[in-house]
């Protein structure tokens, strides 16, 4: 017999053993002459191994050394190694620090001073003049190494909150107000249109630099006017897809302004500065904002549709409001203005050298200026532009009533995406009565169809049936939280009210999280007067009929407290049709059903085992339970026997005290 020969493992391709070969910071920073173009082969070729190198090839202790020696070779002093290389060289260069400042564990040696310094330089962001630094280069700030060190800079600020610290005391919050101002440190006009990528990012590290920096947001909106820079942006960026993200990024700084930014606080409101009213904080449209500015909501045109072409759409749109009115467009000073003079071409033909920027031909200060349509203060702007988004979302999420714990769309989360809009809602009918009135009134209008035919109302094809069945979904806890809410506080945070209005089966578990266990009363009707009647009666073609608030509607119908439908009392047993009968022998048998698996009901009892309803059945067909009920009523009569005598003896001795007081 023949044995087999052990196999041994296979061996390692020579490309596995190259990707996982450890790189060694030696391999880059012992060539010799790195600026001289005979060794730039040799110094991109250590470059891509960096870029591409997998996360554990190359040790923290080596990723420090490599750092070193890549920012010493971008360090902006003479002699310059970085000068010397072509742009596709500088450009890897700034590739291979962003792939090793990824990892924090290595990287900190990034957030010094120094170094710090370096990667401001090559981003070509505003920033004070030094005199140990290079003449500032005249390299776009929209190049593609401008991008790349502004990544690293992102990068950096998001690993490290020590170099959120350094680019705090380093200007940093001045370097990026001005950056989104488009201008240079010395306040001329540098970038007339920011990019996507470009907002993105520096919408970004202006949201880590204002992250609980009080003194940093006071900054950049007092001194270098950060708000008319969010707000040029936020009207000029088309809200499509490919804006989301810069969009969101310049939102989450908008919001640190809000939050941050000192207001003058007094004991019964909160007085916003004026740097952030009456327009321009309406823009920014995720502020928490105060129920004092609810009445002065301006009301603004809706956004251009996702297929509009990028560039100025929306400015060309504002243009086309102004010119269709006679009122005054409102203009923002804001640091930015179209113009057609633009000199960033002339940086094209001179990327990769570093010399002085050529001084301007003139001296006039050129700005970017954002123009508004005019504007009417409307009470109920905010509520229909809420309610106008709370539809599109429900027609477009959960149509034809569809329940909110079934089978949703892939990517949509309910939990996450709705709560904030519903408790919005919530506050901003907490805050403004206009605004509760009209989504009271659209939501529970007075001629809403109560009839039992048209269906419970949780079940209906509209938005309050829709909201109604989040307030019993068990799948996304937020929104059923924030749906109650947003009812509670329409229906003037009154358990009766909201009872009256949408019925206590769909309220009850609303009033149950708020500790009400009860039924609660019934909302009474006050009847009216005949005298005040007849008085309305003659003055109703003369005086106008005023409409109730929210709070004094009353209920004009006899409505089921469960379901909130209108009573039909005039249904009787002969006026139903022959299936509306077996549907309702089929209800009663479903209810004979549950009660046959009740624990309680089939509980047995007594020696001989029988249970409740076997006693029950017993007493019916024996006639004992008919002997109870004559013996309650002959109980009762007597009782009535009784009392009317009782009366009927008082009412005689009145009688004989009053003939004796008559002959005195």
């Amino acid at each position: 017999m023949s044995t087999k020969q052990p196999t041994s493992p296979p061996r390692p391709s020579e490309d596995t053993r190259a990707v996982l070969r450890s790189l060694l910071a030696v391999s880059y920073s012992t060539i010799p002459g790195r600026g001289h173009v005979k060794t730039a082969a040799f110094v991109r070729s250590s470059l891509e191994e960096v870029i591409n190198a997998a996360p554990t090839q190359i040790h923290p202790s080596e990723r420090t050394l490599y750092l070193e020696a890549l920012l010493e070779d971008l360090r902006p002093v003479e002699p310059a190694v970085w000068t010397q290389w072509p742009d596709d060289l500088y450009l890897s260069c700034l590739t291979a620090v962003k792939s090793l400042g990824r990892n924090p564990v290595g990287s900190e040696i990034m957030y010094t001073p120094e170094n710090l310094q370096t990667i401001l330089y090559h981003t070509s962001l505003p920033g004070p003049p030094r005199k140990s630094l290079l003449a500032p280069s005249v390299r776009s700030p929209t190049s593609p190494t401008a991008f790349e060190a502004l990544r690293i800079l992102a990068n950096l600020l998001v690993l490290h909150a020590e170099g959120r610290d350094n680019f705090a005391r380093a200007d940093g919050a001045s370097i990026v107000a001005k950056a989104l101002a488009g201008r240079a440190w010395d306040g001329e006009l540098e970038v007339e249109f920011d990019s996507p990528d470009r907002l993105f990012l520096l919408g970004r590290i202006g949201f880590l630099i204002t992250l609980e920096r009080k003194e940093a947001v006071e900054t950049m909106v007092v001194k270098e006017d950060l708000v008319s820079s969010l707000v040029y942006h936020l009207t000029s960026v088309p809200p499509q897809q490919s804006n989301f993200a810069a969009l969101s990024e310049l939102l989450k700084l908008a919001n640190n302004v809000i939050r941050f930014f000192p207001h003058r606080t007094t004991s019964e409101h909160d007085l916003w500065d004026s740097r952030l009213e009456p327009h321009t904080i309406h823009v920014l449209l995720s502020i928490p904002f105060s129920s004092t500015l609810l009445n002065k909501w301006q009301s603004i045109p809706n956004p251009p549709p996702a297929t509009s072409p990028s560039g100025t759409t929306v400015r060309s749109l504002f243009n086309k409001f102004s010119s269709m009115s006679s009122n005054t467009v409102h203009t923002i000073a804001n640091p930015r203005k179209s113009s057609s003079d633009s000199t960033s071409s002339a940086s094209s033909s001179t990327q990769g050298k570093v010399r002085s920027p050529a001084p301007s031909p003139t001296h006039v200060r050129r700005e970017r200026v954002t123009l508004l349509p005019p504007m009417k203060t409307e009470e109920t702007a905010l509520g229909r532009r809420l309610m106008k988004i709370l539809t599109t979302f429900v027609n477009s999420w959960l149509p034809e009533g569809k329940a909110p714990d079934g089978e949703l769309p892939k990517g949509l989360i309910l939990d996450e995406q709705l709560p904030p809009l519903l408790l919005l809602i919530a506050r901003a009918t907490n805050g403004s009565q206009p605004t509760k009135t009209y989504l009271r009134e659209t939501l529970l209008p007075t001629n809403l169809d109560r009839s039992p035919e048209a269906g419970p109302l949780e079940k209906r094809h509209s938005v309050l049936g829709a909201i109604l069945r989040l307030m019993q979904s068990t799948l996304n806890p937020q929104c059923r939280d924030t749906a109650g809410e947003m009812m509670w506080s329409i229906c003037d945070s009154d358990a009766s009210e909201l009872c009256a209005e949408i019925g206590y089966g769909n309220a009850a578990g609303l009033l149950f999280r708020k500790g009400i266990t009860e039924p609660p009363p019934g909302r009474i009707t006050p009847l009216p007067e005949p005298t005040k009647l007849s008085v309305e009666t003659k003055t109703t073609s003369t005086s106008p009929k005023k409409s109730l608030s929210p709070s004094k509607r009353t209920v004009q119908e006899d409505r089921n407290p469960i379901t909130s439908l209108r009573h039909d009392d005039d249904t009787s047993l002969d006026d139903m049709t022959q299936e509306e009968k077996e549907s309702e022998a089929e209800r009663l048998f479903v209810l004979f059903e549950r009660m046959e698996r009740n624990p309680l009901i089939s509980m047995k009892s007594g020696d001989e085992q029988k249970g409740v309803k076997d006693v029950m059945r017993e007493k019916m067909q024996s006639g004992e339970l008919e002997v109870k009920e004559r013996d309650e009523e002959e109980a009762d009569r007597k009782r009535l026997e009784e009392e009317d005598k009782r009366d009927e003896e008082d009412a005689k001795k009145e009688m004989e005290a009053y003939r004796q007081r008559m002959k005195r």
